[in-house]
């Protein structure tokens, strides 16, 4: 009985090619770095920012709402963190790179 001669083995497809990466220690490296410390950032501050509009609508229908209770913050403290994060914080990061 004839087996079918085996294919030629097609070379595997890198999805992250290090021949791309920038050498670690070098300045390219470190503002690939400084860039995606940023978009983590960004997106800690998306995922916090979405977490407050989920929290709002059940905040907003305790009936307790007239004592002094500090769940009654969570959504502007929420915010206003997202705020200083997508601010500051990414502006602090990118400072620090080029200071460094």
């Amino acid at each position: 009985m004839l087996h079918p001669a085996p294919s030629p083995l097609t070379p595997p497809v890198l999805r992250d090619d290090l021949r791309h990466m920038p050498l670690p220690g070098t300045l390219p490296a470190k503002h690939a770095q400084t860039e995606q410390d940023c978009r983590t950032v960004l997106q800690i501050a998306r995922t916090l920012r979405e977490t407050a509009h989920q929290i709002d609508p059940l905040v907003q229908g305790l009936s307790c709402r007239a004592l002094p209770l500090a769940v009654l913050d969570c959504s502007a403290t929420l915010t206003a963190l997202c705020e200083e994060l997508e601010q500051d914080d990414v502006s602090v990061i990118r400072d620090a790179a080029f200071l460094a």
